[in-house]
C-alpha cells in the first residue's frame, strides 16, 4: 500500500465557487465552509490532488460528486 504524503481538497458548489479548501494529509470535509459555516443541502463536486510515498513526483487527482444532506 502507498502513503499519502500530499493532499489538497477543493469543494466546488453547483454554480461552480468554491466553498472549502484545506491541504494536508488529514484534510477533510464536515459540511461547512472556510468560515465554519454549514453549506446548504444539495449537490457538490469535489476535487483532491495528491502526491504518494511510492510516486512523489507524480500528482493524481480524483473528481467526483457528493450530495450534502441536512
Amino acid at each position: 500500500s502507498t502513503q499519502t504524503v500530499n493532499q489538497e481538497m477543493y469543494i466546488y458548489n453547483r454554480m461552480g465557487a468554491l466553498v472549502f479548501h484545506c491541504e494536508g494529509v488529514d484534510c477533510a470535509w464536515d459540511g461547512r465552509d472556510n468560515n465554519g459555516n454549514p453549506c446548504p443541502q444539495g449537490s457538490y463536486v469535489y476535487v483532491i490532488r495528491y502526491t504518494n510515498a511510492f510516486e512523489p513526483n507524480l500528482t493524481r487527482v480524483r473528481k467526483g460528486a457528493v450530495t450534502l444532506i441536512r
